[in-house]
């Protein structure tokens, strides 16, 4: 009986150890379950961002395309023309803010180049380039140029008649 007194700390200390047990595994398996339903949730959701980003950027190369064509097409083109011709392009797309025309332009001809553009509707025109932090700047010396001509918005922001594009790789490309 005295063996018996001395030891009556081991029933409830294991049942205490048990819970303990089952607590922590418990709270193991609602942790995992967890993690897999946010990781589930953030996979589906960037799996639609990137399909419907893939369906925008289809579209927009679609109203490109189009402008592109009718430009080869049609060889005269001048401010009111080259508008016509976006508007039709863009469509229905309200995901596209702006439709630009930029030819390349060898070093040589960029003076005669201003003359021409001025003379096709766009006043006051000259080729410039820009900072990082896009403030006209000069032009860079570079073989070729690729300035804006034509520049039609379709959302409230101001032309860029006459910015260079190809100072950067990623607009050169």
């Amino acid at each position: 009986m005295k063996l018996l007194l001395r030891r009556w700390w081991i029933a409830p200390f294991s049942v205490a150890l048990i819970g303990v047990a089952l607590s922590c595994f418990a709270f193991w398996s609602a942790e995992r379950a967890d993690d897999r339903r946010i990781r589930t949730a953030l996979e589906l959701r960037s799996e639609w961002r990137a399909r419907d980003f893939e369906a925008k950027i289809r579209l927009a190369g679609e109203a490109v395309s189009v402008l592109a064509v009718a430009i080869a097409a049609d060889a005269p083109l001048d401010q009111e023309r080259f508008a016509r011709i976006a508007t039709r392009a863009r469509g229905r797309d309200a995901h596209i803010h702006s439709l630009q025309w930029a030819p390349r332009v060898p070093r040589a001809e960029v003076a005669a180049f201003e003359e021409q553009a001025a003379a096709k509707g766009v006043p006051g025109y000259r080729v410039f380039d820009v900072t990082p932090d896009f403030q006209r700047t000069e032009l860079a010396e570079r073989a070729e140029y690729f300035p804006v001509l034509f520049d039609v918005r379709f959302a409230p922001s101001r032309p860029v008649h006459g910015l260079a594009l190809g100072r950067h790789d990623g607009r050169r490309i």
